[in-house]
């Protein structure tokens, strides 16, 4: 069991480098936050909340030539879901991170749509409720194990 002494070093390390603890906690948990993200592309919510809009259109709703040969109006990103499977979160620092796909269509996806990426407002609460813990968990891992 460690002293007390030797725990107030480790939490002092822990506090000094927090930003890469943070970043490595939350990566621990990646998957659940891209869940949050792939749950929006589903709906064809962006990470405003606002529909996704097409940039090339400025509208939600698919042109009518594509809409007539898909047989439906608004965008489906999920499609076969292929895109999704090929997503990850890139950890940058406590506070930014970057959501993608190693998917061949990540060049015209965010291209098209450009709010597709990200954790929208109403599933920050989500989020943090992910997250939160995990980062809990690092910090008893680092420090106190």
């Amino acid at each position: 069991m460690a002293t007390v002494h030797e725990i107030a070093e480790r939490l002092k390390s822990y506090v000094a480098n927090m930003d890469s603890n943070i970043s490595e906690a939350v990566q621990s948990v990646s998957n659940e936050i891209l869940s949050l993200n792939k749950s929006q592309m589903l709906i064809s919510r962006g990470n405003d909340d606002k529909a996704l809009i097409n940039n090339r259109t400025g509208n939600e709703r698919l042109s009518k030539q594509y809409s007539k040969r898909q047989k439906k109006d608004f965008p489906n990103i999920f499609v076969k879901g292929n895109y999704q499977d090929a997503m990850f979160l890139e950890v940058k620092n406590k506070d930014e991170y970057l959501i993608s796909s190693r998917h061949r269509l990540v060049k015209y996806i965010p291209e098209q749509y450009i709010n597709v990426h990200g954790i929208a407002p109403s599933n920050r609460d989500e989020a943090y409720k992910i997250t939160s813990p995990a980062i809990g968990k690092h910090l008893n891992n680092k420090v106190f194990k």
